[in-house]
């Protein structure tokens, strides 16, 4: 007899026992309280605890391939065999000059998020000279992309100052208008 865990739990499990099942109930029942319950309960809140979190990041990378997909739809393409559960780590796309697709991806390439889907890996793979420089200029924290237009400065507006709120107390049964207090500023 072992406890019941959510599927894909990996981590520590209570042992499970061997009881006779000819034994009465009640001794069963005391075998059971006494050997596997402990340990039992000393586990499954972790083991809950990783099964909502795996949900939790299931929910992110689900939402983070829609993102994908809309970026690039071939990513998405259902013709590709390997596409996989809406929740998947990894995808892949083709492109370049052995693209499938009607209109394919400047590249072929590989995304593999991360668990909880806050990052990715990518790999692209026959990207034409001036797109990978164009990606790299990106990645490069000390340039900025160029904006259109012409900054123009603004002035703050002065703050104004906030009117007291007056208050009212309930004392049993009865009530008292106290004195306005001033407000919290922003």
């Amino acid at each position: 007899m072992e406890g019941a865990y959510p599927s894909g739990h990996s981590g520590p499990r209570a042992d499970p026992i061997t009881v006779g099942t000819e034994q009465p109930p009640a001794r069963i029942f005391s075998e059971i309280r006494r050997r596997l319950l402990p340990e039992y309960l000393a586990t499954i809140d972790a083991a809950l605890k990783d099964a909502a979190e795996a949900a939790q990041h299931e929910q992110a990378r689900i939402a983070m391939n829609r993102r994908l997909e809309q970026v690039l739809p071939s990513l998405g393409h259902s013709a590709m065999p390997h596409r996989g559960s809406a929740g998947r780590s990894r995808s892949y796309w083709s492109g370049g000059e052995g693209g499938i697709e009607t209109q394919p991806a400047l590249a072929a390439g590989e995304v593999r998020l991360s668990r909880d889907a806050t990052s990715m890996d990518l790999q692209i793979t026959g990207v034409p000279a001036e797109l990978g420089l164009r990606i790299l200029g990106l990645l490069n924290p000390d340039t900025v992309p160029e904006l259109e237009g012409v900054p123009v400065p603004q002035e703050a507006a002065p703050l104004q100052p906030v009117a007291p709120v007056p208050r009212t107390v309930l004392v049993q049964g009865q009530v008292f208008a106290c004195p306005a207090a001033p407000a919290a500023r922003p």
